[in-house]
C-alpha cells in the first residue's frame, strides 16, 4: 500500500483541526502487528475482561479440506497477541459444525452441533474453553436434541442473548408438513447455560399467514416473538392485516398476544426492543408505495400491563430529507407530485435497512439505518456460461431521535459511498460507539473527502488504494454532526474492518485492522464529556 503525498496528509490534519474545534479529540493508537494464518479472517469479538480481550478466528477450508478450522485468540488490553489456539470441532471423534462461541459470566463456552441424517435429529452441544488457553474442558455435554431442519442460511439454531446477557434463547425450527402452522422449539438457558426452561410451540396460524419477523429473550427469560399476519391466500400479494408479538414464558398454556394494528400502508422495516419497565417499543420505516422504501417513521408503545398500544405514531420525513438524493428537477417534479396527492411519484428514502434502535431513557429512541444493496450484473461467455458479478453497496447511514410521543426531534444524515466486488463488503459499513449523550461512527472513506482541493465525489473503493481514510463522525444529542479524518489506513499496513470492530468500554472502541496477513488491532479513545 502506497503513502499519501505530504500535503494531502496536510490537509487532513488541517481538517480534522477545524471540526474538531478546541475541544479534545478522539485519538487512534495501534497495537503491534502480527501475521496470521493463511486464508483466515478475525470472525468476531467473542468478550473481554479488563486484562484480556478474547478473538474467534476462522480459516477456510482449502482444496484438500471440507472443513474449516478455527482458532481463540487472547489479546492483552494492550493489544498484543497472548495466545493462540486451534479448537478441533470433533465429538467421540465424529466432525460437527460450529454453532458459536459464547463469553458469559467470565467463561468461554464453544457451541456445536451434529446433524444425524439417519435419524433425522440434531444436537446441540456445549463445552466449556479454559480462560488461559482457551482449550476444551471436560466431555461436551449435549444440551438441545430436537428434529433435523436447517434454516434458509443452512443453519439449525439461532441465538439471541438478552440486553443484560443474563439468559440465551436458542430457536429452533422444527419440521412441519405443507400449509400446517409453523412450529418451533424454545430453549431458554441462564448465564451458566444452565436450562432454564423449554417448550414446542406451535403458531395459532397456518404458516401462509403468518411471517416471524424477530424474537427476544428478556431479562427474566421471557420469550418475545413478531410476526406480521396476512389474510388467508394474500401474504405474497397484499399487506399484513396487522402485527402480533406473542409472550411465552414457563407455566403458560397459550402464549400472551400483543396486537399492533395497521393503516394502510407499508412497513418496510420493524423491529421491537422491550423497556425497562416492560413495556414493548416498536418501531421502524413506512412507505406510502411499496416495500422497499421509506417516506418516514412508524412509532409504537405498547403498555405491560394492558399488552395494548398507547402510543402509535406515523410521521414523515421532511421533504429535503428525502429527496436529498435526487437531481434538481428530480426533486422539482417529486415536490410537484407531492402537491397533487400523488404519493406514487412522491420523494422517500430507498434501499435502507434498520441496525439499531437505542432505547433513551425518558422513554425516546434512536434508529440508525444504513442504506445497502446488492448490484447483480451477468455476462454470457461464447460456451454458453454466464458468471455473476456481484456489486456490494454500503452507502449513507441516517439518524432518527424520536420523542417519547414518537415525534421525530430530528434527523441526521451521514454521507458515505462504499463499494467493493464479490466480497461480501469485507470492508464495509461502520461500527457505532455510544459515548453518554453523543453517538460515534466510524467507517472507510476516501482522503479525498477531506481535500478542499480535491475533484468532489464520495465513492471509495477497496482495492488497496493508499487514498483510504479512517473516517469518525460525531452526532450530539442536539442533532449536530461532525465528520472528521481519524487515521489513514496505510500508517498501519492495513484496512479497517468496521463489522468485526466492537466498543468495549464506556469511552473505548476497538479497531480490527487487515490486509492480506497483516493484522492489526487499535483503540479509539473518546474524551470526557
Amino acid at each position: 500500500m502506497k503513502g499519501f503525498a505530504a500535503t494531502t496528509a496536510c490537509c487532513l490534519l488541517l481538517v480534522a483541526s477545524c471540526l474538531w474545534g478546541q475541544e479534545t479529540a478522539p485519538s487512534l493508537s495501534w497495537g503491534p502487528p502480527y501475521k496470521a494464518e493463511g486464508n483466515s479472517t478475525l470472525d468476531k469479538v467473542v468478550g473481554f475482561t479488563p486484562e484480556d480481550i478474547f478473538f474467534l478466528r476462522v480459516k477456510q477450508s482449502g482444496a484438500f479440506s471440507n472443513h474449516d478450522k478455527i482458532y481463540m485468540e487472547r489479546y492483552s488490553r494492550d493489544l498484543k497477541l497472548k495466545h493462540s489456539e486451534e479448537i478441533v470441532l470433533q465429538y467421540d471423534k465424529t466432525d460437527v459444525q460450529l454453532e458459536d462461541v459464547l463469553f458469559l459470566n467470565n467463561q468461554l463456552f464453544l457451541l456445536t452441533s451434529y446433524a444425524n441424517q439417519s435419524h433425522e435429529k440434531v444436537y446441540l452441544f456445549m463445552q466449556k474453553l479454559s480462560d488461559k488457553q482457551m482449550r476444551p474442558t471436560g466431555k461436551a455435554e449435549k444440551i438441545v436434541e430436537g428434529p433435523l431442519r436447517r434454516n434458509q442460511y443452512g443453519r439449525t439454531f439461532d441465538f439471541q442473548l438478552s440486553s443484560d446477557s443474563s439468559h440465551l434463547l436458542v430457536y429452533q425450527q422444527i419440521p412441519t408438513n405443507a400449509r400446517e402452522p409453523e412450529r418451533f422449539a424454545l430453549h431458554v438457558f441462564d448465564r451458566d447455560l444452565a436450562l432454564q426452561w423449554e417448550r414446542e410451540v406451535m403458531l395459532p396460524y397456518p404458516d401462509e399467514q403468518f411471517a416471524i419477523r424477530e424474537y427476544r429473550v428478556d431479562g427474566a427469560g421471557k420469550v418475545y416473538l413478531m410476526g406480521a399476519v396476512f389474510e388467508p391466500g394474500q401474504r405474497n400479494r397484499r399487506l399484513p392485516s396487522h402485527y402480533l408479538v406473542l409472550e411465552y414464558q414457563p407455566g403458560d398454556l397459550a402464549p400472551v398476544e400483543w396486537k399492533i394494528d395497521l393503516e394502510d400502508k407499508f412497513i418496510t422495516e420493524l423491529t421491537f426492543r422491550i423497556a425497562r419497565n416492560g413495556d414493548l417499543i416498536c418501531s421502524g420505516f413506512y412507505s406510502e408505495r411499496n416495500a422497499e422504501s421509506a417516506k418516514g417513521i412508524c412509532y409504537f408503545r405498547l403498555d405491560a400491563l394492558t399488552r395494548r398500544v398507547v402510543t402509535q405514531t406515523w410521521q414523515p420525513f421532511e421533504f429535503e430529507f428525502r429527496a436529498d438524493e435526487l437531481s434538481d428537477r428530480g426533486k422539482q417534479k417529486a415536490f410537484e407530485a407531492e402537491a397533487q396527492g400523488n404519493e406514487r411519484r412522491s420523494a422517500e428514502l430507498y434501499g435502507y435497512n434498520l441496525d439499531e434502535l437505542v432505547l433513551r431513557t425518558d422513554g425516546g429512541a434512536l434508529l440508525v439505518a444504513e442504506q445497502f444493496y446488492v448490484e447483480e450484473r451477468y455476462r454470457r461467455y461464447w460456451d454458453g456460461t454466464i458468471h455473476v458479478t456481484y456489486f456490494y453497496h454500503y452507502n449513507d447511514l441516517i439518524v432518527v431521535n424520536i420523542q417519547p410521543s414518537g415525534a421525530i426531534e430530528w434527523t441526521v444524515r451521514i454521507p458515505k459511498e462504499q463499494l467493493s466486488i464479490d466480497d461480501g463488503g469485507y470492508f464495509s459499513s461502520y461500527v457505532m460507539a455510544t459515548v453518554r449523550d453523543r453517538l460515534y461512527f466510524l467507517y472507510n472513506d476516501s482522503s479525498r473527502n477531506f481535500d478542499p482541493n480535491a475533484r468532489p465525489g464520495r465513492l471509495f473503493s477497496f482495492d488497496g488504494s493508499s487514498q483510504s481514510v479512517i473516517a469518525l463522525a460525531e452526532v450530539r444529542k442536539d442533532g449536530t454532526l461532525t465528520v472528521s479524518p481519524l487515521a489513514m489506513n496505510r500508517d498501519a499496513s492495513i484496512l479497517t474492518r468496521p463489522k468485526v470492530s466492537r466498543q468495549i468500554g464506556g469511552r473505548l472502541l476497538l479497531v480490527v485492522g487487515e490486509w492480506g496477513r497483516n493484522v492489526r488491532l487499535g483503540n479509539v479513545i473518546f474524551p470526557g464529556q
